[in-house]
């Protein structure tokens, strides 16, 4: 009886290997990526508009620039990559990932392109700094354009990451995990001078409002997101 069990349990976490890294399922995957890189970075490089000044607030002044966050906040990349595939094997929860995703970059970039928004670099110079942690953020301030500050992209995706890593986990330690890691890339977003909070409460605010109508549209339940007994959708 012991041995069929775990047969059937290593057959099933076989089929869901084999549903995660599926021909279709990468294609999804890449198809979600390009949507979301491309809905960020043709407004940086071309900006059609004045971008406007991001607004600081006393929660700005606060927090001063810590370059160690850096890796917190490049970290972004495969906690909301990663949850796409911890999703496989769960149909309604991973389409609640992609619509949301997908939603949010089309929104992210309409506003990029027609509502512009810059922050001020020069407020926090290195002051001779040429650690390892500087070296990545001057790589990462390179690549990334002063601009398209709100909403943050950042905090939006992370947030549906965490939604979903939710949503398809029963274990409270892994919920909890999610938005611990949630909470400290919002954090990483200020302590870097990408963003401002302004940018990170449109953030949130954006990615609030697209896991809202996806989680209605696949009939997933919000109290998911919460619970430890819901059993998730197929």
């Amino acid at each position: 009886m012991q041995n069929s069990m775990s047969y059937s349990e290593s057959k099933s976490n076989r089929s869901k290997f084999d549903d995660m890294f599926s021909k279709e399922s990468l294609l999804r995957a890449l198809v979600i990526f390009i949507v979301s890189m491309l809905g960020y970075f043709i407004p940086n490089k071309f900006t059609f508009f004045q971008p406007h000044s991001v607004v600081l607030t006393w929660i700005d002044h606060a927090i001063p620039l810590i370059p160690w966050t850096i890796w917190i906040y490049v970290s972004y990349y495969a906690f909301i990559i990663a949850a796409y595939f911890f999703a496989s094997g769960h149909k309604a929860e991973q389409q609640v990932y992609a619509g949301a995703m997908m939603l949010s970059a089309v929104i992210g970039c309409v506003i990029f392109i027609f509502f512009p928004t810059e922050i001020p670099r020069d407020l926090y110079p290195w002051l001779g700094r040429s650690d390892m942690h500087t070296k990545m953020l001057d790589a990462i301030r390179e690549a990334d354009r002063p601009v398209n500050c709100l909403p943050s992209m950042h905090v939006c995706m992370t947030f549906i990451a965490a939604v979903t890593y939710s949503i398809t986990s029963r274990r409270t330690w892994a919920k909890a995990l999610a938005w611990f890691w949630f909470v400290a890339i919002c954090f990483s977003t200020m302590s870097t001078k990408q963003h401002y909070f302004v940018d990170v409460l449109a953030g949130f605010g954006l990615g609030v409002s697209c896991c809202a109508l996806m989680l209605q549209r696949y009939r997933v339940p919000f109290a998911q997101v919460f619970s430890s007994t819901y059993t998730s959708n197929k």
